[in-house]
Parts: structure tokens; sequence; C-alpha cells
């Protein structure tokens, strides 16, 4: 897709958004000002409906702002210890405190849109504290041949991966795809109440700075491999 389809695709969003906060507004005010409206089930489920659609229309949002890098030069180890407290991401809304523990052997400059890069990690961060109860998530980044390597584990396993069935031209039903980078495909998820748009977002990020993102998992661990290029590195 182009900017100029990407800017038509924001402006509707901006709308819907516009609409949905207004049904937002009315809605709770209804609620108030007859708290009968409580025992009607439906109500209920309506309330609850207008909080996903408000959520999914945030998370197809920040898909789009990822999807052209604005590139700047900056310190990986200053990226990486500025998670934490990185401002309009996943984590800050976070219920629970998440325990992160990085590692880098050695500084480097990299050259990324900084902000879509902190995103794309905070999303592989708490899609990992979610799924290892938020246990501690820990990072290892290495430098290698001006390759970037970043490790992002959590302690258990993935869940069980329903992969698509999909009929071939024989009528045979077959699994696509076989492996589990489903996992960072759109709306693919095995959580409740979640869109997976999360492990998508991290994914699509990586690919427009010309990275790789790969998952694996052994016995005791799920891990998010991340590759990117380094400019020098910094003694």
């Amino acid at each position: 897709m182009t900017s100029k389809d990407y800017k038509t695709l924001s402006i509707a969003s901006h709308e819907i958004m516009n609409r949905l906060s207004f049904i937002g507004s009315a809605y709770q005010y209804i609620s108030a000002r007859y708290p009968e409206s409580k025992d009607f089930k439906f109500w209920t489920i309506m309330g609850d409906s207008l909080g996903e659609l408000n959520t999914l229309m945030k998370r197809t949002s920040i898909c789009r702002h990822c999807a052209f890098p604005e590139k700047n030069v900056i310190s990986l180890k200053q990226l990486l210890n500025n998670l934490k407290t990185a401002p309009n991401t996943c984590l800050t809304t976070c219920p629970h405190p998440i325990d992160i523990v990085c590692q880098c052997n050695k500084d480097t400059l990299i050259n990324v849109d900084s902000e879509q890069l902190t995103i794309a990690l905070c999303e592989i961060i708490m899609n990992g504290a979610e799924a290892s109860n938020f246990a501690t998530i820990y990072i290892d980044a290495s430098i290698q041949n001006n390759d970037i390597y970043i490790m992002i584990s959590n302690s258990g396993n993935l869940p069980d991966i329903q992969l698509p069935q999909t009929i071939n031209q024989d009528n045979n039903i077959h699994y696509s795809p076989d492996d589990i980078d489903i996992l960072s495909e759109a709306f693919y998820t095995t959580k409740p109440e979640h869109f997976g748009l999360g492990l998508y977002i991290a994914n699509s990020v990586i690919n427009r700075h010309n990275g790789t993102l790969k998952i694996s998992q052994d016995d005791k661990n799920t891990y998010v491999h991340i590759q990117l290029h380094a400019i020098c590195t910094l003694t």
C-alpha cells in the first residue's frame, strides 16, 4: 500500500473514533441516568462491544503508524534501557508490573525509527509476560559482524497452536502454515479477548527495518529472536 492509502485509512479511522467516542459517552450517560439499564443483558454486552471496538481501532492505528519508519541514529543500550519508561506503549497501560532483565555485551549505533522499534519490543515483552503469568522477561543483545541479535525470552511454553485449515484442489484438508511463525500473523490469537495484533505489529516493524523475527521454544522457555543491522560498534 502507498502512503496515500495509509493517509486515507488514517482519516477514516479518525472519523470512526470520533463517532465511537460520542456513542461511548452517550452509553455512559444513559447508564448513569438510568441505573436499571444494567439489568438488561444486551445493554451490558453493548458496552463491552464498544470497549472492544475502541481497543481494536487503537491497535489497527498502531499498525498503520508503523508502516513508514522515520529512522534516526541511536545507541542500542540507550534504546533498551528506555524500554521500562517508554511512553505510549502497551507497557504503560499494563495493570501488572513487568520485571525486565536486560543484558548487552557491547554497545552499537543503529539507524532505526526508535519509537517504532520501542513499540515492537514492548509488544513482544507484553506478549511474553502475559504468557508466563508476568514472570521475569529476559533480553539478551549481542553484536556479531555488524549484525545485532536480540533474544527476548520468558518462562513457559507456547500455547497449543491451532493452524488454520485449508482445502487444496483435491479437496484434501491440510494445515498452513506448518510452523509457529503463524503467531506473528495478523488476527491470529490463542488468548481470549485479544486481537492477535501484538506480534504482528512487532514483526511488521522489524521487517520494515530490513530485519528478521523468529520464534522458538524448548522444554522450559519461549524465545523471540530479532536480527538487525548495526552501524558501528562503540567502545
